[in-house]
């Protein structure tokens, strides 16, 4: 799932507009929809903060370990 499309369905579930959020986030409305089709390139963290308080939602980030993926050791 690409980041973008939690915060546009929570909008949608919120029964928010594209142009309301830009409001409240003080972006224009293209620029939502540009955030949303996953065609904004490097996403800041802060901007990902900022959407989702304007969603009324929290962020939350996670690094896990890759557990499918072991390391080798060299050989002796």
């Amino acid at each position: 799932m690409m980041i973008e499309q939690k915060p546009a369905a929570l909008r949608t579930q919120r029964g928010m507009t594209q142009a309301q959020l830009a409001e409240r986030l003080g972006v224009s409305q293209p620029h939502i929809a540009k955030l949303e089709a996953g065609r904004a390139k490097n996403i800041e963290l802060h901007t990902l903060c900022r959407w989702a308080t304007a969603l009324g939602a929290k962020l939350t980030v996670d690094v896990a370990p890759n557990s499918a993926r072991k390391r080798k050791r060299p050989a002796a």
